[in-house]
């Protein structure tokens, strides 16, 4: 197996205080006069048992107290309290549209749990987003969430040109349904990581020669975003398939065979040699 390396960095994240939060007749959420800068945040420090909100017994990591907020803006609620904390979920410290951090959130949210749904081999909620397999002349994405905004979640079919004739295709099998799930969500984590900034750290007692990179979180969606991050994707130990002449991705859930036919395929192979050798 070849281990393909994976990204590795500090986060840097720092509240800004909301006091008085109010909402103005827009839909516009602003802080009162007054607004305070908090210390550094450290969300792998995070203390389990000062977190309040808990699921199915567990504390709740930061980045999963923010994907609850969708729900509370769906119910037309505004977390004061979480504004109080952490300022601003979105980039702009100083106010945020409802309708744009519920789009954002929705976002996050459906991200989150097609991952989940991924790395558990749950397909029944991933068939239901792609719908049935689909041929067409035309290479229409899938779109998940967001499909009028740069912030999005989408699937571009896949080209084949079976019987001479070019056409775009959805996943046909459970196989190329996982597929299309990891390639959409690494799109998506792609583009929005590339809208977060990557600076060096200065370190208190720096080494010599060394430099410490991290993200630099604006707004607490940024930060919940790299939490869960580093926590479900970039510690992933990805391999390449152990079929003989076969160097593709191992996807979650499987870990040894990229696919069932190449794991048929090494089978036979197994067998054959036994075979020869008397085994």
């Amino acid at each position: 197996m070849l281990p393909l390396k994976t990204i590795c960095a500090t986060v840097k994240y720092f509240p800004v205080h909301w006091e008085n939060v109010a909402v103005d007749e827009k839909g516009v959420i602003r802080p009162g006069r007054k607004i305070s800068w908090g210390v550094p945040h450290s969300i792998d420090d995070d203390d389990d048992n000062e977190k309040p909100h808990k699921e199915e017994g567990k504390p709740l990591r930061f980045w999963q107290q923010v994907r609850q907020l969708y729900f509370t803006f769906e119910q037309g609620k505004v977390p004061i309290d979480f504004y109080y904390q952490y300022g601003g979920i979105l980039e702009d410290f100083r106010s945020e549209s409802i309708d744009e951090v519920r789009k954002r959130l929705d976002w996050f949210r459906l991200l989150t749990v097609m991952v989940e749904w991924a790395k558990t081999g749950r397909l029944a909620p991933l068939w239901e987003k792609f719908g049935p397999p689909q041929e067409s002349k035309d290479c229409k994405p899938v779109f998940f969430v967001n499909d009028d905004s740069e912030l999005n979640i989408k699937f571009s079919p896949w080209i084949s040109t079976e019987a001479g004739e070019v056409l775009f295709h959805t996943p046909k099998n459970d196989e190329q349904l996982l597929q299309a799930t990891w390639e959409a969500v690494t799109n998506a984590v792609g583009k929005y990581l590339d809208g977060i900034r990557l600076a060096p750290i200065i370190q208190e007692q720096p080494q010599s020669g060394l430099i410490l990179w991290g993200f630099i979180a604006k707004g607490a969606l940024q930060a919940a975003f790299l939490d869960w991050f580093f926590q479900e994707i970039a510690h992933m130990n990805v391999t390449t398939c152990q079929a003989r002449g076969c160097q593709n991705i191992v996807l979650l859930p499987r870990k040894i065979f990229c696919s069932e036919r190449c794991r048929q395929r090494e089978k036979k192979s197994r067998q054959r040699h036994n075979k020869r050798t008397g085994l």
